[in-house]
Protein backbone atom coordinates (compact mmCIF):
# COMPACT_ATOMS: atom_id res chain seq x y z
CA UNK A 1 0.00 0.00 0.00
CA UNK A 2 2.89 2.31 0.48
CA UNK A 3 2.76 3.23 -3.31
CA UNK A 4 -0.81 3.93 -2.82
CA UNK A 5 -0.43 6.40 0.33
CA UNK A 6 2.57 7.92 -1.10
CA UNK A 7 0.32 9.03 -4.44
CA UNK A 8 -2.47 10.48 -2.40
CA UNK A 9 0.27 12.65 -0.48
CA UNK A 10 2.40 13.35 -3.55
CA UNK A 11 0.34 13.79 -6.50
CA UNK A 12 -3.45 14.69 -5.28
CA UNK A 13 -6.11 12.63 -6.84
CA UNK A 14 -9.23 11.97 -5.01
CA UNK A 15 -10.16 8.14 -3.63
CA UNK A 16 -12.22 7.15 -6.93
CA UNK A 17 -9.64 8.64 -8.96
CA UNK A 18 -7.04 6.74 -7.68
CA UNK A 19 -9.29 3.32 -7.85
CA UNK A 20 -9.79 4.13 -11.41
CA UNK A 21 -6.68 4.56 -12.66
CA UNK A 22 -5.70 2.30 -15.08
CA UNK A 23 -2.03 1.57 -16.03
CA UNK A 24 -1.90 2.78 -19.63
CA UNK A 25 -2.81 6.04 -17.99
CA UNK A 26 0.49 6.36 -16.31
CA UNK A 27 4.00 6.70 -18.09
CA UNK A 28 7.09 5.94 -15.64
CA UNK A 29 9.54 7.25 -18.41
CA UNK A 30 7.89 10.65 -18.74
CA UNK A 31 6.92 10.58 -14.68
CA UNK A 32 3.12 11.85 -15.39
CA UNK A 33 -0.37 10.07 -14.65
CA UNK A 34 -3.58 11.02 -16.45
CA UNK A 35 -6.51 11.46 -14.22
CA UNK A 36 -9.62 10.93 -16.85
CA UNK A 37 -12.03 8.86 -14.88
CA UNK A 38 -12.93 8.02 -11.39
CA UNK A 39 -15.16 5.22 -9.72
CA UNK A 40 -17.63 6.25 -6.98
CA UNK A 41 -19.72 4.38 -4.92
CA UNK A 42 -23.31 3.97 -4.28
CA UNK A 43 -24.43 0.99 -1.54
CA UNK A 44 -21.34 -0.43 -1.65
CA UNK A 45 -21.56 -1.22 -5.34
CA UNK A 46 -19.48 0.93 -7.68
CA UNK A 47 -19.60 2.73 -11.08
CA UNK A 48 -17.44 4.69 -13.48
CA UNK A 49 -18.03 7.98 -14.21
CA UNK A 50 -15.84 11.48 -15.51
CA UNK A 51 -14.05 12.96 -12.20
CA UNK A 52 -15.17 15.53 -10.71
CA UNK A 53 -15.79 19.42 -11.36
CA UNK A 54 -14.28 18.58 -15.25
CA UNK A 55 -10.77 17.65 -13.37
CA UNK A 56 -9.87 16.10 -16.14
CA UNK A 57 -5.98 16.34 -15.72
CA UNK A 58 -2.30 15.26 -15.74
CA UNK A 59 -0.66 15.05 -12.85
CA UNK A 60 3.42 15.02 -13.65
CA UNK A 61 5.82 12.89 -11.04
CA UNK A 62 8.89 13.32 -9.35
CA UNK A 63 11.34 10.99 -10.10
CA UNK A 64 11.30 9.40 -6.54
CA UNK A 65 7.33 8.86 -7.36
CA UNK A 66 8.52 7.06 -10.62
CA UNK A 67 10.65 4.80 -8.58
CA UNK A 68 7.72 4.04 -6.19
CA UNK A 69 5.21 3.56 -8.84
CA UNK A 70 7.95 1.22 -10.83
CA UNK A 71 8.78 -0.74 -7.87
CA UNK A 72 4.51 -1.25 -7.46
CA UNK A 73 4.26 -2.27 -11.16
CA UNK A 74 7.29 -5.01 -10.22
CA UNK A 75 5.67 -6.63 -7.08
CA UNK A 76 2.08 -6.40 -8.81
CA UNK A 77 3.31 -8.12 -11.69
CA UNK A 78 5.00 -11.00 -9.49
CA UNK A 79 1.80 -11.22 -7.81
CA UNK A 80 -0.48 -11.69 -10.58
CA UNK A 81 2.34 -14.09 -11.84
CA UNK A 82 1.79 -16.02 -8.42
CA UNK A 83 -2.07 -16.44 -9.39
CA UNK A 84 -1.89 -17.56 -12.95
CA UNK A 85 -3.97 -20.32 -14.34
CA UNK A 86 -6.09 -20.01 -10.36
CA UNK A 87 -9.76 -19.52 -10.85
CA UNK A 88 -10.12 -16.66 -8.21
CA UNK A 89 -7.96 -14.16 -10.40
CA UNK A 90 -9.20 -10.96 -11.77
CA UNK A 91 -7.87 -9.29 -14.90
CA UNK A 92 -7.50 -5.95 -14.78
CA UNK A 93 -5.64 -3.12 -16.56
CA UNK A 94 -5.73 -0.96 -12.68
CA UNK A 95 -3.26 0.10 -11.10
CA UNK A 96 -3.70 -0.53 -7.58
CA UNK A 97 -5.28 -3.78 -6.89
CA UNK A 98 -5.33 -6.95 -4.43
CA UNK A 99 -3.01 -9.63 -5.40
CA UNK A 100 -5.51 -11.66 -7.17
CA UNK A 101 -6.03 -8.44 -9.66
CA UNK A 102 -8.98 -7.42 -8.05
CA UNK A 103 -9.57 -3.81 -8.28
CA UNK A 104 -9.70 -2.11 -4.87
CA UNK A 105 -12.66 -0.63 -3.06
CA UNK A 106 -12.74 3.20 -2.22
CA UNK A 107 -13.87 2.00 0.76
CA UNK A 108 -11.88 -0.69 1.27
CA UNK A 109 -8.79 1.95 0.40
CA UNK A 110 -10.60 4.40 3.34
CA UNK A 111 -10.94 1.50 6.26
CA UNK A 112 -7.26 0.39 5.37
CA UNK A 113 -6.31 3.99 6.07
CA UNK A 114 -8.17 4.92 9.36
CA UNK A 115 -6.48 1.71 10.39
CA UNK A 116 -3.29 2.50 9.43
CA UNK A 117 -3.75 6.08 11.17
CA UNK A 118 -4.99 4.47 14.04
CA UNK A 119 -2.03 1.92 14.35
CA UNK A 120 0.10 4.18 13.88
CA UNK A 121 -0.21 7.09 15.74
CA UNK A 122 -1.01 9.87 12.79
CA UNK A 123 -3.11 12.50 13.61
CA UNK A 124 -6.85 12.01 12.84
CA UNK A 125 -6.83 13.22 8.95
CA UNK A 126 -9.28 11.24 7.12
CA UNK A 127 -8.00 10.08 3.74
CA UNK A 128 -10.39 13.07 2.14
CA UNK A 129 -8.22 15.65 3.98
CA UNK A 130 -4.91 14.42 2.06
CA UNK A 131 -6.10 15.76 -1.35
CA UNK A 132 -6.11 18.61 0.56
CA UNK A 133 -2.98 18.25 2.32
CA UNK A 134 -0.76 17.25 -0.58
CA UNK A 135 -0.75 20.64 -2.39
CA UNK A 136 0.60 22.18 0.67
CA UNK A 137 4.38 21.02 -0.08
CA UNK A 138 4.05 22.83 -3.67
CA UNK A 139 3.01 25.99 -1.77
CA UNK A 140 5.92 25.80 0.65
CA UNK A 141 8.09 25.32 -2.06
CA UNK A 142 6.89 28.71 -3.54
CA UNK A 143 5.14 26.82 -6.48
CA UNK A 144 3.01 28.88 -8.54
CA UNK A 145 -0.85 29.03 -7.04
CA UNK A 146 -2.18 28.72 -10.42
CA UNK A 147 0.16 25.66 -11.36
CA UNK A 148 -0.56 24.25 -7.75
CA UNK A 149 -4.88 24.15 -8.80
CA UNK A 150 -4.19 23.02 -12.10
CA UNK A 151 -3.21 19.94 -10.61
CA UNK A 152 -5.16 19.72 -7.19
CA UNK A 153 -8.34 21.07 -9.16
CA UNK A 154 -10.70 22.70 -6.80
CA UNK A 155 -14.45 22.00 -6.30
CA UNK A 156 -17.16 23.57 -8.46
CA UNK A 157 -14.50 23.67 -11.52
CA UNK A 158 -12.21 27.33 -10.03
CA UNK A 159 -9.15 26.20 -11.53
CA UNK A 160 -8.14 25.35 -15.31
CA UNK A 161 -7.98 21.95 -16.70
CA UNK A 162 -5.16 20.67 -16.97
CA UNK A 163 -3.60 20.87 -20.99
CA UNK A 164 -3.26 17.33 -22.02
CA UNK A 165 0.43 17.28 -23.65
CA UNK A 166 0.64 15.69 -27.30
CA UNK A 167 2.94 12.56 -25.09
CA UNK A 168 -0.29 11.65 -22.65
CA UNK A 169 -3.33 9.77 -23.89
CA UNK A 170 -6.93 11.62 -24.68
Amino acid sequence: MYSVWYTFVFSGPRRGEMRALPWPEVSLDALWLHISAQMVEVAYRQYGEAPKAESVRTNWLSLDHGEVLSRWQDQETKELNEWAGVEARVESDRVWTHDNGEPLHPDWVSRRFKRLRELSGLPPVRLHDLWHISATPALLGKADIKVVQSVWVTPRGRSPRTPTPACCPK
